[in-house]
């Protein structure tokens, strides 16, 4: 048989499209039919009613309807995925390698995710009394997040528009019609991702003093450095009220442990 791919590339959907939400014309329907039984009106009069008070920001509306859901999804979304590994030995020592690569991005607006992958394992004889072992592990995992897509999906308006007429985001009108954020202009003007590395080194010396009696010594080596980074823009969204706001976070953590035995 022919061999394996190295790598591949996959189109992500819904497994299960059954986030259906109220359109335009249902919210409506729903509203005046609120304001009908509340207040004893005809279909008419509650129409009436909702225009001249202004109930669910009706007059902010164009009376166009937005599918959010469709907005914000990412159709196709790919998926990238690449593993290389190789092997070889002989009587006196052996080595494995391999290094991976993963792609992912998100079938709504929001989360991508990058990774990529190492290992390296060899072992060596040394000679009849003397064996040598030693491996590396690393790996490097890049994430943002600052974009709720599903949150937005299950509340907001069909009524409110994510873009002006003249193309420009809106935020302004957007703010009296919802308490949600206008994903869009987050997605261009804020920044939120966290970055990871780690390493992870084994190497262990093993002598073989009698048949059944070895001494080995094991060396480990875990290095962890995260890099967190927080920037929300003082037009729109969480930065708002503060005019904006940023952060910048950077933790490293060693562990070294010996063991003799």
């Amino acid at each position: 048989p022919a061999p394996a791919a190295p790598g591949s590339r996959t189109a992500q959907n819904p497994a299960v499209d059954k986030l259906k939400m109220l359109s335009a014309d249902q919210r409506l329907i729903l509203l005046k039919e609120a304001i009908a039984n509340d207040f004893g009106l005809s279909k008419e009069e509650a129409l009436k009613r909702i225009k001249n008070d202004n109930i669910g920001n009706y007059n902010l509306w164009d009376g166009r309807g937005y599918n959010w859901e469709n907005l914000l999804r990412v159709k196709n979304a790919p998926l990238y995925v690449i593993n290389l590994s190789a092997t070889a030995g002989d009587d006196k020592s052996s080595f494995y390698t391999s290094i991976g690569y993963n792609k992912t991005s998100p079938i709504y607006l929001g989360v991508d995710f990058e990774r990529i992958n190492g290992v390296f394992n060899y072992t060596r004889k040394l000679s009849d009394l003397l064996s040598l072992e030693t491996s590396f592990n690393g790996s490097f995992i890049s994430s943002n997040m600052n974009i709720n897509s599903y949150g937005t999906i299950l509340s907001i308006s069909p009524w409110v528009k994510p873009y002006n007429s003249d193309g420009t985001y809106n935020i302004d009108k957007k703010k009296k019609m919802t308490q949600e954020k206008n994903l869009f202009y987050l997605k261009k003007n804020d920044v939120s991702w966290t970055k990871q590395i780690r390493g992870l080194i084994k190497t262990k010396l093993e002598y073989k003093i009698l048949e059944n009696l070895v001494f080995s010594t094991t060396l480990n080596l875990d290095y962890i450095f995260n890099d967190n980074k927080n920037y929300y823009n003082r037009h729109h969204g969480d930065g708002q009220q503060t005019r904006g706001k940023s952060h910048r976070e950077n933790l490293q953590n060693f562990t070294l442990t010996t063991i003799n035995q």
